[in-house]
């Protein structure tokens, strides 16, 4: 609910006076128990009701002697005799008693009935009360203190994902577990709570996720990134796979510019095996074929840099003929790892 300056004056200004009235009762009870007890001991003492319970051999009948004895001086009572207060008079030594000072006793109950009645002054005011209360707290200080020392300027939206600071680890297991709360393994990146992250898994299958706690995303994970189309589009993506039936290879290089999230997505042609995904501009790989007999070529070296780039959807250039066991890139200029 939007307030105005004045609505939000009035609120406090309300709850200042109910403090305000709290207090006073709170003041005046305990004024007023005071003053019983004040009038009690006076009585009891100036009135020598004390004597009259020497006699008595039992509590009950000692307790009933002084109640009875305050009877005639009920008008002067702020209330009625209770136990309580029949316990409190048994309690005061002797002493006390011969020193008993009457005029001392009514200079404190006049005292007693002048703050009750201003309390009652106060609680007929109170609006005027919460005022006096404000301007004696207002001239506890100094015109300079009472300066606005902030000034109003206008409020702008902060999004809230360009100002929080990446410095989560987000990490990869040997078991093929990616997550922020993966304990141990190699830390890929620092996120937040709000990033979304790019990942190639050792299939050729690609996903676009936010930022996991724990996600399974199989060993030989071969890329991870932050899921920025700037970032993503500028990779090239040099993919190495092979048919199952024919176990011809084929190379093709492409970019990665749109995506839907959570969804995964084959860099390679449907039914095709990845044999190696690699990010770097130039690389050296050789294609290590099966051996058959009286075959004199076993394996053969490629250039990547030699083919050129591809759409996405686009099939891939055959390499060789000869069936395919497996690739080995060169090791050279490292591929940085999974970045």
């Amino acid at each position: 609910q939007v307030m105005t300056a004045t609505a939000i004056i009035q609120y406090y200004a309300k709850k200042l006076t109910a403090i305000i009235k709290d207090e006073l009762e709170y003041e005046r009870g305990k004024l007023t128990e005071e003053l019983h007890a004040r009038t009690l001991e006076r009585i009891f003492i100036e009135e020598r009701i004390y004597k009259k319970i020497e006699q008595m051999k039992t509590a009950e009948a000692v307790a009933a002697a002084v109640k009875k004895g305050f009877v005639p001086f009920k008008d002067e009572l702020v209330r009625e005799v209770t136990d309580d207060d029949v316990e409190q008079l048994l309690k005061i030594p002797i002493r006390r008693i011969s020193l008993f000072d009457i005029n001392k006793n009514r200079d404190a109950v006049a005292s007693i009935n002048k703050q009750l009645k201003d309390i009652s002054k106060k609680l007929r005011h109170l609006t005027d009360c919460a005022v006096s209360y404000l301007d004696g707290i207002l001239a506890k200080f100094g015109p300079q203190e009472l300066e606005r020392h902030t000034h109003i300027a206008q409020f702008h939206a902060v999004d809230v994902k360009r100002v929080v600071k990446r410095d989560t680890p987000l990490r990869y297991d040997d078991k093929g577990y990616l997550g922020t709360a993966v304990s141990g393994g190699t830390e890929l990146l620092r996120v937040t709570p709000f990033d979304r992250v790019f990942i190639m898994r050792r299939s050729g299958i690609y996903t676009v996720c936010d930022v996991p706690d724990k996600l399974f995303v199989d060993t030989g994970l071969w890329y991870c990134n932050y899921a920025d189309k700037e970032i993503i589009s500028n990779v090239l993506f040099t993919v190495i796979y092979r048919d199952p039936q024919t176990k011809c290879a084929y190379i093709k290089r492409c970019r990665v510019s749109g995506w839907i999230m959570n969804r995964d997505y084959f860099i390679a042609p449907e039914g095709m095996e990845v044999l190696h995904v690699d990010t770097r501009q130039r690389f050296g790989f050789t294609l290590r074929y099966e051996k058959k007999p009286r075959a004199k070529l076993v394996q053969e070296q490629f250039n990547a840099a030699d083919f050129e780039e591809k759409g996405l959807k686009a099939n891939g250039v055959k390499l060789s003929a000869r069936e395919t066991e497996s690739v080995e890139a060169e090791s050279g200029d490292m591929q940085p790892a999974l970045l």
